[in-house]
């Protein structure tokens, strides 16, 4: 379910909170083979631990360089080593939305995901959140059908967490890698066309049509 910030919330219920539970300011990053673990890298944000304490993770990484570990450990740290911006509820009017939410909120679930986008820039620095829908409260009334949903953060943390059985899954059900990943060069040209064919007749010769 998508609502327009702009266009379709309920501003009278809007009460943003800024989430603590999923910071990270320390990673661990194990560089792993076939064989075991090659090496570990680690990276941590000192002014964060000085705010909110030692908050550490672990993460493996098959890549083929100590640089890209570190990098994942930065990336990890940076985009979670502060509160992250949430609203614990998401209302609408459907009645006063400018959207038609009706058919959406018919297919909508606990567990469902709501997407909150066009959020304008003073409001936060992301245009668009994404939650989790926990539950919601239906209002009916003589000139209003008021809908408040209590949400959470869907991808808070991020969709990527390795070794994470809802959000670090590479691969489908039932399939294993069965031989080591390598490099390869892979060689691009550029083709270019032909030149243009000269549709034009040779010129006749002196005397003759």
């Amino acid at each position: 379910m998508t609502i327009d910030a702009v266009q379709d919330l309920d501003g009278s219920v809007y009460n943003p909170a800024f989430d603590d539970s999923t910071l990270i300011n320390a990673e661990s990053v194990d560089r792993a083979a076939e064989s075991g673990t090659l090496s570990t890298q680690t990276y941590s944000d000192p002014t964060s631990q000085g705010t909110y304490g030692v908050l550490a993770d672990q993460a493996t990484t098959y890549t083929s360089t100590d640089q890209d570990a570190v990098a994942l450990a930065q990336f990890n740290v940076r985009s979670q080593s502060t509160p992250a911006f949430r609203l614990p509820q998401v209302a609408v009017n459907l009645m006063a939305a400018e959207n038609n939410l009706y058919a959406q909120l018919g297919v909508v679930l606990i567990g469902s995901r709501i997407r909150v986008a066009n959020l304008p820039r003073k409001l936060h620095r992301q245009r668009n959140l994404i939650f989790m829908l926990k539950g919601w409260s239906e209002t009916p009334s003589t000139d209003g059908y008021r809908v408040v949903f209590d949400a959470s953060p869907a991808d808070n943390p991020p969709k990527m967490i390795l070794d994470d059985a809802a959000y670090g899954r590479l691969q489908c059900d039932g399939q294993t890698l069965n031989a080591a990943l390598t490099t390869a060069r892979c060689d691009h040209g550029r083709h270019r066309p032909p030149p243009p064919v000269s549709r034009r007749s040779p010129p006749s010769a002196p005397g003759t049509r």
